[in-house]
């Protein structure tokens, strides 16, 4: 079927199986347009909302990788410390060892 602008086009129903006016036509010509209008206001929207996800997607990305650093230079620093700590005990116990060791000696 070859259909093209100005050809007069008969719509029938489908359920009485009789053709449909032409009032009723325009009036399907009209619903047809404030869909299709719905339709495209509709995936406009959903083009600028999966924008700002693919936006916010990056943004996440980039905050995930700077905790990373952030998180791996406490670590580095929490292990610096822990073994300065662990140093400053071994200096204090042997200093409490040397201590005991000279009231020994001084108590004999």
């Amino acid at each position: 079927v070859n259909i093209t602008i100005g050809d007069r086009v008969s719509v029938w129903d489908m359920a009485s199986g009789e053709e449909v006016s032409e009032a009723e036509t325009l009036g399907l010509e009209e619903r047809v347009t404030y869909w299709k209008n719905k339709y495209e206001g509709c995936k406009s929207a959903y083009e600028d909302v999966d924008a700002q996800f693919e936006e916010f997607r990056m943004e996440s990305r980039e905050l995930e990788e700077h905790l990373e650093g952030e998180v791996m230079r406490a670590e580095e620093k929490v292990a610096l410390l822990t073994t300065k700590l662990l140093g400053a005990q071994e200096k204090a116990n042997d200093e409490l060892l040397t201590m005991r060791e000279k009231q020994q000696a001084a108590s004999q």
